[in-house]
């Protein structure tokens, strides 16, 4: 049996109610009425319309400006990137010391990925690890979105020490100029 995209949240949410009125039956001892049941369907499958019928915010792509961390600091900047239609992410991370020189970079991609949310932890949870096996103890975190996207073509770990991909280099240079 094949469904449209349209039906397939309200198929989840019956087979979800049903579910629960049985529950309610078999554990609490009361049964829930076939109206209450049809009822709760409808009014949770209209606000699943309406929350996906709703449009996301557009978002603005824009250069950051760097600033360096202070003397004997390393920054880390960090970054995300999700793709909904895969369930894949790519979490990027790039070290500078204050002179803003390149100490180190990351990349990671993930399979299996909920939603951006779960991809931003993710990034949060690679930046820490990357600070721990640089030996770093004094980091200043922030988020690099290049590196993300270096990632996202490479599509498997990568590694870079005392140096980044060219992308990440040039943005760099035009930091400090």
């Amino acid at each position: 049996m094949q469904l449209d995209e349209k039906r397939k949240p309200r198929l989840v949410l019956t087979y979800w109610a049903s579910w629960y009125a049985r529950n309610q039956l078999v554990y609490e001892g009361s049964p829930l009425s076939l109206g209450n049941t049809v009822a709760f369907i409808h009014s949770h499958s209209e606000e699943l319309d309406i929350l996906c019928s709703a449009k996301s915010p557009q978002l603005v792509d824009y250069p950051p400006k760097w600033s360096p961390p202070a003397t004997y600091f390393i920054k880390i900047n960090f970054d995300a990137h999700f793709t909904s239609a895969t369930s894949q992410s790519v979490s990027g991370a790039l070290a500078r010391d204050s002179l803003g020189w390149i100490v180190a970079a990351c990349v990671y991609p993930y399979d299996w990925i909920a939603d951006s949310f779960i991809a931003e932890a993710k990034a949060c949870e690679v930046v820490v690890f990357f600070a721990i096996d640089l030996g770093l103890s004094k980091v200043h975190v922030e988020v690099a979105h290049l590196l993300a996207r270096v990632g996202l073509q490479a599509g498997q770990p990568q590694f870079w020490f005392g140096k980044a991909p060219m992308l990440v280099e040039q943005a760099v240079r035009r930091d400090l100029a």
